[in-house]
């Protein structure tokens, strides 16, 4: 993944789209890294997933042309280095699930996860008070012990209608546009 990046970042056509920075360290230290792809600015059975992601918004496909001149996105292609480096594809370093720790207060115990949380708080503060928008999506690429396919979770507040149905809305669309990949059926979803 890392020679992936490295490979966008001196292609002069994709790196044009993107910036690429080290979000954090990880407890064995080795970089976490977030890709930020938009429209260039003027002054990643997963990866193959998260390749193809960023193969299509890095592209010229007008389509994708139109989501950079729409959206932000910021890519994180790997939350967990040190685990993946020892052979973990869901624990740490610290051998603790990464997906069971996004309300934890313990920055050093999850590094990753508490850089990412801070960066989506802020953009959300950001994006909210300059721009009177929000963040559309949060979409964590990573295969599953029992599911197969594509997936997906909202953060559903019953006491909101108007966000409880906002939140249906890309799912709906996944599965209108991607039938052999989303299933939307009575079983699998609740929309």
């Amino acid at each position: 993944l890392q020679h992936y990046l490295r490979e966008v970042i001196s292609d002069p056509v994709r790196s044009a789209y993107c910036k690429l920075r080290v979000l954090c360290r990880s407890l064995a230290g080795n970089a976490v890294y977030v890709l930020t792809v938009t429209v260039p600015s003027t002054s990643l059975a997963e990866c193959k997933a998260k390749r193809g992601f960023l193969e299509f918004l890095l592209s010229d496909l007008p389509d994708a042309r139109l989501l950079r001149e729409i959206f932000i996105f910021k890519v994180i292609p790997m939350l967990n280095p040190d685990g993946v480096v020892v052979g973990n594809y869901r624990c740490s370093l610290a051998g603790r699930d990464l997906n069971r720790n996004y309300r934890s207060v313990l920055r050093d115990s999850f590094l990753c996860i508490w850089y990412t949380c801070n960066m989506v708080k802020q953009r959300v503060l950001v994006v909210s008070l300059f721009f009177h928008s929000n963040v559309v999506v949060y979409c964590d690429f990573h295969g599953h012990s029992r599911k197969n396919n594509v997936f997906m979770y909202g953060c559903s507040d019953q006491k909101d209608a108007s966000q409880c149905l906002q939140e249906r809305v890309f799912p709906l669309m996944m599965s209108k546009n991607a039938k052999d990949k989303v299933s939307c059926g009575r079983q699998q979803c609740s929309l």
